[in-house]
């Protein structure tokens, strides 16, 4: 049967994303800022206001007054709530879900004001509660679930001192500005108060927090066979009965705002008599026939923060020290030098040998379970590989000269790798085709598992992010921010 391979690089198979600078993960809370005038600012505008986990001064106690003193406490932070300022303003992000009713019910009294803002992911205000104190109540139904700007702001009396909540039941639960879900829940009452919520995160739960959350999404050119009909997304055409067709992950792109490095951790495919085939990894290979016209081909994602690419490195004085830990101080972001990609703090990789001692080098990588991780290396007993599976205190010690490993569970491996000259002055890539194409250890992903003159340049591959086009090793594992499904794929 004709094989058409559509598998991307590497690249495709092992890490996708875009990588520069990268914005800070999501914060819970909320931005807040004092004006010393009715002139009121946007706390998000700037990233140096404070973060604090709800509008405090709108959860107060009845007639609080600017020199009396209370705190609020989250996660085991104390906040301490003194009035310094004429507006205290907050403002902060809401995941709020399409199709469930929000209702909202204001009451701040003794001579204060408290304004209440939603505004949509399109910037559009679609509920206001303007500067006040009397009662009144809204209500707001998203058509779609979005991250919804909330502006929050409060006054004191005309004198600067006194503000809160003055009737029933907001003096009980001591808040001017309360929330619900629940359908019909509009009017705030003594016999409703515990449907009714603050606006402050809790131990219990978090739903404000200072910034949206990295956007990415799931590109539909490049990988797919076929064409392109961008109101239904990828569709293959006119497959041959009897071919084998192979399709890995779409690409990747990421916003302007952040960079994500997204994983792809498994598929789904769905025949058209609704039957579900599903696997880990991010290539699935299929013998078309009869059984797969219709169906539609599903990726799921796993999105990570990109911190820290590199390695930690760190090098003894003593030969044979396999002990030796790297110092998390030192990062080489390039990558493994001894290893074939360049010449790092005194360490040559073009046969010349290695300074009396020992180099160690440790970093995190992404694989996916049941893949095939292959390594192959010149130096037998004088480099030795370490791998820790995610979640693991226990292990493996990679074979020389040439070993696979497969891992039980996806996600990031921490690889700890030591090069020494054991008891001689100078040991090195010395081995054919090990030496003439300068690479001492080599690895690769379900590829092949013996080095020749002609596979080590195309088939194998140096431990060094700059040879591929997102980073593929950490310092530190990067922390994951998130899921979500890929484009589906047609199929015809």
């Amino acid at each position: 049967a004709m094989n058409r391979s559509i598998l991307h690089s590497l690249l495709a198979s092992v890490a996708l994303g875009l990588c520069a600078s990268f914005a800070l993960a999501q914060t819970p809370g909320v931005k807040q800022c004092i004006y010393e005038t009715a002139n009121i600012g946007n706390p998000l505008s700037n990233a140096a206001n404070e973060t604090v986990p709800g509008a405090l001064f709108a959860c107060i106690g009845p007639h609080y007054n600017k020199w009396a003193a209370k705190t609020y406490t989250v996660n085991g932070k104390t906040y301490n709530m003194v009035w310094v300022g004429y507006v205290w303003a907050y403002a902060g992000y809401w995941p709020m879900k399409g199709g469930v009713e929000y209702h909202f019910a204001r009451q701040y009294g003794h001579g204060g004001g408290l304004s209440f803002k939603l505004v949509s992911p399109s910037g559009k205000t679609v509920l206001s509660l303007p500067l006040a104190g009397g009662l009144a109540t809204a209500s707001f139904t998203p058509e779609t679930d979005g991250w919804y700007e909330v502006h929050i702001a409060v006054t004191p009396d005309a004198g600067g001192y006194n503000c809160g909540p003055s009737v029933e039941p907001f003096t009980t639960v001591e808040a001017g500005l309360l929330w619900n879900e629940e359908p019909g829940v509009v009017d705030c009452t003594t016999d409703n108060i515990g449907s009714w919520k603050k606006f402050l995160n809790t131990d219990e739960e978090t739903f404000l927090y200072t910034s949206t959350p990295p956007a990415f999404s799931i590109a539909t050119d490049t990988p797919y066979y076929g064409q392109e009909n961008d109101s239904v997304g990828s569709r293959l055409y006119d497959l041959e009965i009897g071919s084998t067709y192979s399709f890995s992950v779409p690409k990747v792109v990421t916003n302007a705002t952040f960079t994500a490095l997204l994983k792809a951790t498994g598929w789904t495919l769905t025949l058209a008599d609704g039957e579900q085939l599903s696997g880990t990894g991010n290539s699935v290979t299929i013998d078309f026939s009869d059984r797969y016209d219709d169906a539609t081909l599903q990726w799921e994602w796993s999105a990570f923060e990109s911190l820290s690419p590199g390695f930690y490195y760190g090098k003894s004085g003593s030969p044979n020290d396999w002990s030796f830990t790297p110092s998390s101080s030192v990062v080489s972001s390039t990558g493994i030098a001894f290893a074939g990609y360049n010449s790092y703090a005194g360490i040559a990789y073009d046969g010349q040998g290695l300074d009396i001692g020992t180099c160690a080098y440790t970093c995190w990588m992404y694989l996916n379970k049941g893949c095939h991780f292959n390594i192959s290396r010149s130096f037998n007993d004088y480099c030795r590989v370490l791998i820790t599976p995610p979640g693991s205190d226990l292990s493996t010690a990679l074979a020389n000269p040439n070993d696979t490993y497969i891992p039980t569970k996806s996600g990031f491996h921490k690889l700890d790798i030591r090069f020494t000259n054991g008891d001689y002055s100078s040991v090195g890539c010395n081995v054919a085709p090990y030496s003439t194409a300068k690479r001492a250890l080599v690895w690769n992903i379900d590829g092949p598992t013996e080095v020749t003159a002609e596979n080590i340049t195309t088939e194998w591959y140096r431990f060094a992010n700059a040879d591929f086009e997102v980073p593929l090793f950490w310092a530190e594992i990067p922390p994951e921010i998130g899921g979500a499904a890929g484009t589906v794929l047609y199929i015809y």
